[in-house]
């Protein structure tokens, strides 16, 4: 349902000022009434961290992937599966970046200096640093016999509890692609380890309140949709 609130700060004396607001608001009502669409609006892409463990130690090698058919799963607005649809030529705005859990305040990490990162010269997927001294990969999958696929992998190099999300920041795009609907945009939704609960408990121990109580009073929404995955590292 949509709700409407109309003010107007001057009284109507005229029959046909009256009978301008009766249209008005009957146009408007109207068009709230129109059904919306079952269109396709949430893509579910599926992310894959590998070994999956709570705890590393510096060196390890942790590989992360997405790699997924052309014919995506996708929700509609009320989260209602709609099966799959032929993506090929959409763009998913794909990133990789995350926070330091054992800290005061919400600090994302600079992706160099916490960790190397290899990636294969095939894929276009570069970091881009932020004033903050923050740091993300941004990029784009490579298509080949309609198939997405990007990888890459990170070696932990200092000591600590974080909270990493790798997939696609889509967030109400307007892009064209069999099925699309003529109006609304579309959400990428990455599903890291098959809906696993990659250590989400480890927000529970940061003594920040963002990850401590935010994250985890919609923990789908704010974690698992996010390709979240919280993890240790020690020496």
């Amino acid at each position: 349902n949509i709700e409407i609130s109309i003010f107007h700060p001057y009284k109507i004396f005229t029959t046909v000022k009256n009978i301008i607001l009766l249209t008005f608001l009957l146009f408007i009502f109207g068009s709230s009434c129109t059904k919306v669409e079952n269109c396709p609006t949430y893509f579910q892409l599926p992310v894959k961290l590998s070994p999956a463990k709570e705890t590393y130690q510096i060196g390890d090698t942790i590989s992360i992937q997405s790699k997924f058919s052309k014919n995506v799963e996708a929700l509609n607005i009320e989260s209602d599966p709609l099966g799959t649809f032929d993506m090929e030529g959409v763009l998913w705005d794909m990133a990789f970046g995350g926070q330091i859990l054992d800290t005061i305040g919400v600090v994302s990490f600079n992706v160099q200096k916490t960790f190397d990162v290899i990636v294969n010269p095939e894929f276009d997927f570069t970091e881009f640093l932020f004033s903050s001294g923050a740091s993300g990969y941004f990029g784009e999958p490579n298509y080949a016999n309609d198939t997405f696929n990007l990888e890459f992998k990170i070696i932990p190099k200092k000591e600590g509890v974080f909270f990493l999300s790798f997939g696609s920041t889509l967030d109400n795009s307007f892009q064209n692609f069999k099925g699309s609907c003529s109006r609304g945009g579309i959400y990428g939704i990455s599903i890291m380890n098959e809906g696993a609960d990659n250590n989400i408990h480890l927000l529970a121990e940061s003594p920040e309140e963002h990850y401590n109580t935010w994250i985890l009073q919609k923990p789908e929404e704010r974690f698992h949709r996010a390709g979240g995955y919280a993890f240790k590292v020690v020496e």
